[in-house]
């Protein structure tokens, strides 16, 4: 399991302009502090990794933008890094895109500069990485008008890696984010402007469905909207950042409400967070990274004397409950009974017996019981599963049958 995040603070939107609080680089070069074609980012405790793809190597600086020497390149062995993410231990998981051919899923220990296992050899183009918290790896395919989105990789003995499943339907992913143990599964499609989910299906664990593109591009690319979509990261309060290509990244809530809009003024590719919600960017255009500050944060004020309260309920899966009746279905209208300790979104996922989705609906919820609607009119006589999401927590997968 991954290490629990540092609390994020609350932010308070941004000025459109974004301005960075830090830089960093010697613009486009292959000298020292220069970078060509930087893709993604990852940070670990106070070190901020940058893979320099067009000159074979990954970076390391401070979260200040001190270099840490030296860069690594596994001995001048690196073909092209593209992916990085870091497991609790300190092991970075390198992808190389190798457009010359030999392309790896790498697992590094930065300490020695050196390849402790290949998790994966010469399948694709492989671009971003992601960890879920049980430890699994998540790469995207870049295989241009090919069907691979990404593919999941687990460790079945000590570094002894296995190819689990793979996710289709992009037509060129650069990007990948796995959370919930790896229960939602996020991909970049660069050259079709979205975002697209994955859920894995409650018939069995490895088994994806595509569920929808939360963000996809519009005319005139208002906010909220993408062109180009690369990089994503999410922190501690469940909120999304996208980077473009185009000169900006967006902010969502939980839920894929947009939230705000930053623009840079110069192309860009990787992106991720620290424990304080600092944003850092590889900046494409002129070879440089940046940090964006995390804001301002609300000012503290004198606290007025406390007035004995209840004990708040803490309002996350084990408070929150969700069942379909009646059981067994004989077509018509099921209800599904929802209760919420806090108003939000909830999202139903119905699945025949072999794990393709069968139908799906989403409702607004108040706090307190709610009793939602679905017509089972068109599912035949079967087993079916369902899953239930309320404001981003999944509830435990339920069956049913349809007996007509």
């Amino acid at each position: 399991m991954l290490p629990a995040q540092t609390a994020t603070p609350t932010r308070t939107p941004l000025a459109s302009s974004c301005q960075a609080v830090a830089t960093w680089g010697n613009g486009i070069g292959s000298g020292a502090g220069q970078f060509v074609e930087s893709r993604c980012l990852a940070v670990y405790q106070n070190t901020l990794y940058v893979a320099d793809l067009g000159n074979n190597r990954i970076k390391r600086f401070t979260l200040d933008g001190a270099s840490v020497p030296p860069d690594l390149t596994l001995g001048g062995g690196l073909n092209q890094p593209f992916g990085l993410a870091v497991d609790p231990t300190g092991m970075l998981y390198v992808s190389e895109y190798g457009t010359n051919g030999g392309q790896r899923i790498l697992k590094v220990n930065p300490a020695t500069d050196q390849a402790a296992v290949t998790v994966e050899s010469g399948f694709a183009y492989y671009a971003g990485l992601s960890l879920d918290s049980d430890g699994d790896l998540y790469v995207a395919l870049d295989e241009v008008n090919g069907p691979e989105a990404a593919a999941k990789f687990r460790e079945t003995s000590p570094n002894v890696w296995t190819s689990v499943t793979t996710l289709v339907g992009a037509l060129s992913a650069n990007g990948v984010l796995a959370l919930s143990g790896g229960a939602t599964v996020y991909v970049t499609d660069t050259m079709d402007d979205r975002v697209r989910r994955y859920l894995e299906s409650p018939v069995g664990s490895d088994h994806y469905v595509y569920d929808g593109d939360p963000v996809t591009f519009q005319n005139g690319n208002p906010p909220g909207t993408t062109i180009w979509p690369y990089q994503l990261a999410s922190d501690a309060n469940g909120y999304f950042y996208l980077s473009d290509i185009t000169q900006q990244f967006n902010v969502f809530d939980r839920n894929w409400g947009f939230m705000y809009r930053c623009a840079i003024g110069t192309d860009l590719y990787g992106i991720a967070l620290d424990g304080s919600a600092n944003v850092y960017l590889g900046l494409k255009g002129n070879g440089s990274v940046a940090k964006i500050g995390a804001g301002p944060l609300p000012v503290a004020t004198a606290t007025p004397t406390p007035v004995p309260t209840a004990t708040p309920v803490p309002c996350d899966a084990q408070n929150q409950t969700a069942y379909l009746y009646p059981t067994p279905l004989q077509g018509g209208l099921g209800r599904f009974r929802v209760v919420l300790c806090r108003p939000g979104t909830v999202r139903v996922a119905l699945y025949n017996a072999l794990g393709d989705l069968a139908g799906k609906a989403e409702y607004a919820g108040v706090a307190g019981e709610n009793n939602f609607e679905y017509d089972f009119s068109n599912f035949t006589r079967g087993v079916y599963y369902y899953l239930v999401e309320t404001d981003g927590i999944r509830q435990k997968p339920g069956k049913f049958a349809v007996t007509r």
